[in-house]
């Protein structure tokens, strides 16, 4: 394949296979190995197809090669502990391990977001899929800004989506690390006024806290208190519970 794709770049004829064979016989390869788990060389195969197609790959050949990145990424975290927002604990693996799926997700991240913008005008709910899957990307690559972005455009776009509120908090989260603290409190607080009883409005309660206490703002640390007393006396927690214990 490699050697086929390599001509048809310098411009010699592909012979009797032709394109579409060509990319019909990878396809299965790929589609082979992903399902079983062969991720690092099915990552390989989607590149080719890209490559058959040169500057103009179809949306189809750009979301696979998206979810080769990021099938990569997760199998190289499959044994990482997560946080209590379900991303990979990156204190609990080695650095050149955590950089190579940083850097795997940052690629699926960029990808999904080409994609996105592809299919804007012609499938609207495939695009929000893949501008959700870009917003996940940039943040499990660190990527905080194009995070911010990317999950704010969900939003903002999508503002009655079942995802959009796991946006908002994932939103709150990234500009709570940036240190945008009265803008995370915002987003929290907007959590818990639409979804009382989601588990994102759960989970909402510590970083509220957290925040409220180092924006410096009037009656913040009373208002922290506040939270923090629901989450150990409102029944929200069992005791064993990470929210409970980050709490108390």
């Amino acid at each position: 394949y490699l050697h086929v794709i390599s001509s048809a770049e310098r411009g010699d004829p592909m012979g009797e296979l032709g394109r579409e064979s060509i990319e019909t016989s990878m396809l299965k390869q790929y589609t082979r190995l992903s399902l079983e788990g062969v991720h690092e060389t099915a990552l390989q195969d989607a590149e080719l197809i890209m490559r058959l197609h040169g500057e103009d790959a179809p949306p189809a050949a750009v979301f696979r090669l998206a979810e080769a990145h990021r099938a990569r990424s997760e199998q190289l975290l499959e044994d990482v502990p997560q946080t209590a927002d379900g991303l990979p604990d990156f204190s609990r693996i080695d650095p050149i391990t955590m950089e190579e799926a940083r850097s795997h997700s940052y690629q699926a991240a960029q990808l999904y977001r080409r994609h996105a913008r592809q299919v804007a005008l012609t499938d609207t709910d495939s695009s929000a899929t893949s501008l959700w899957l870009a917003a996940d990307g940039y943040d499990r690559a660190g990527e905080d800004i194009e995070a911010r972005k990317a999950f704010a455009e969900y939003v903002q776009t999508r503002p009655d989506d079942p995802r959009a509120i796991e946006a908002r908090y994932r939103l709150a989260r990234v500009n709570q690390a940036r240190g945008e603290y009265l803008a995370a409190v915002e987003l929290f607080e907007k959590i818990l006024d639409l979804e009382p009883t989601s588990v994102w409005a759960y989970r909402s309660y510590v970083p509220l806290s957290q925040c409220l206490m180092l924006s410096g703002t009037d009656h913040a640390v009373e208002r922290a208190e506040s939270k923090l007393l629901d989450v150990l006396e409102g029944g929200l927690f069992e005791p064993d519970a990470i929210e409970f214990k980050a709490a108390l």
